[in-house]
């Protein structure tokens, strides 16, 4: 009898030793199985390399991220933006935190656009690639116009930011030169 109760005392403590030694939550094994179709994204190319760097964004991040994408090069002040644009005033809060505001003044932080990106929605994704329908670059058909695609092949993948910043500042605050002789 004693035997026979050790046994099921076993079975009843054996897989809550074994849930116990489990992650609380398990990660997936494969890199695309943290991406979606229909998630936005930005693509950026390495220079001199055939590697993509991959950045996706939340839906209101994306519209932050194209509307700042199509501002002037010369750099605008990210205070004004922020007035108009919730997300642009999260993340220039967070650079202000960050900072600390006794080192920079709002006058002179700037909004730095993003350069040399192309932006779309991810279509498909297969074992070795990602399919991406380009926002702003539209092919003509005879008949119908399309979004013009991009395949990426899982190898020339270098990153993929999950979380990226939809925006992006650079501060412009003159700094005198130290009187020390250096």
């Amino acid at each position: 009898m004693i035997p026979r109760l050790l046994a099921i005392l076993g079975l009843l403590i054996l897989p809550t030793v074994s849930l116990a030694q489990e992650p609380a939550t398990a990660q997936p094994k494969a890199m695309f199985a943290y991406l979606t179709i229909g998630m936005h994204v930005g693509i950026k190319s390495v220079d001199g390399t055939a590697s993509v760097l991959i950045f996706v964004f939340t839906d209101d991040d994306y519209a932050t991220v194209l509307a700042t994408s199509k501002l002037a090069k010369n750099y605008p002040i990210a205070k004004d933006a922020a007035k108009t644009n919730a997300a642009i005033q999260r993340e220039l809060d967070a650079f202000m935190s960050n900072r600390g505001s006794a080192n920079t003044s709002l006058e002179h932080v700037r909004i730095m656009p993003p350069l040399r990106t192309a932006f779309g929605t991810l279509a498909a994704i297969g074992d070795d690639y990602v399919m991406i329908e380009l926002d702003g670059d539209i092919k003509v058909e005879p008949d119908a116009t399309s979004k013009r695609r991009r395949i990426i092949p899982k190898s020339f993948i270098g990153s993929i930011d999950l979380d990226a910043k939809p925006v992006h500042f650079i501060d412009t605050t003159p700094h005198s030169r130290s009187q020390s002789g250096g």
